[in-house]
């Protein structure tokens, strides 16, 4: 969940600013670190993004008619005209914590889902629409409304100097040009947050790092992208490159990626 901001672009000593915000924030933050008192039991809390959809299953864009009819602080835009996100409030872990979790989101899908069905929409869990067409990434009205959004593509292309270029290949091989960051807007995931004690921060990190692979290998649902074939779970390397802000020839020298996600929600004071 973000913040909608007052300007689609920004100036150079607007992000000069802006920089000097973030490193003023994260030395507050590692004060904080140093000595704040954490709660004695853990918390989890969840964002899900979710893809709308026509009665046919291709993409619908029209999540502001879908929230509005949702009516619900829980369900927010996300990137894409055809994309929603929930988030879930944090409730503690312990004892039938993940039960109530389990049951609250069951509760507020089956509440969203009624009400999009209202405008004859589908609320669909999969990491990528098997149904998007290369049509939904010159289409004007893919880009959720608002100004926060619209920031966003602006700053990864201007980064970039040019258009994104996507190129995947395994079972099969895509390989094209994109005018805009539309392609980060067909991958879709679900984020758990959970909050440890520091000491159990390590452990907590490691196990979560040991239980990756085996997550992504159940969960994986995006072998199709662009009527192609590709990996079994393709939204990660389509998400790394749509929003790479690297040219192609800092990424061919191997410096580090800097992926913008979110960054534009603080550039207004």
């Amino acid at each position: 969940m973000g913040a909608e901001v007052n300007s689609k672009t920004y100036s150079r000593e607007q992000r000069t600013r802006y920089r000097q915000r973030l490193l003023e924030n994260l030395d507050r933050f590692a004060g904080f670190l140093s000595t704040a008192k954490f709660a004695d039991t853990a918390s989890i809390g969840l964002e899900l993004e979710l893809n709308l959809t026509n009665q046919d299953f291709t993409p619908a864009l029209r999540n502001t008619a879908v929230l509005e009819e949702i009516a619900d602080p829980a369900f927010q835009t996300e990137i894409g005209a055809f994309n929603i996100e929930m988030n879930h409030p944090a409730l503690s872990i312990n004892g039938s914590g993940l039960r109530d979790l389990e049951d609250s989101l069951r509760y507020q899908l089956n509440r969203a889902d009624t009400r999009a069905a209202e405008l004859k929409t589908e609320i669909l869990m999969v990491g990528i629409l098997p149904t998007f067409q290369p049509a939904v990434l010159e289409d004007r009205e893919w880009l959720s409304a608002g100004k926060r959004y619209a920031a966003l593509n602006t700053s990864v292309l201007q980064a970039r100097g040019e258009d994104v270029h996507v190129d995947l290949r395994a079972a099969e091989a895509l390989s094209f040009y994109a005018k805009n960051i539309a392609p980060e807007a067909a991958c879709t995931s679900v984020q758990l947050h959970l909050e440890v004690s520091p000491e159990d921060f390590a452990p907590a990190w490691n196990a979560a790092q040991i239980i990756a692979a085996p997550q992504v290998a159940l969960a994986a649902n995006s072998p199709v992208f662009l009527e192609h074939v590709l990996w079994h779970e393709t939204r990660i390397e389509l998400f790394k490159q749509a929003i790479d802000t690297r040219p192609p020839e800092m990424r061919n020298q191997g410096a580090a990626a800097c992926l913008v996600r979110g960054a534009v929600d603080h550039l207004d004071f």
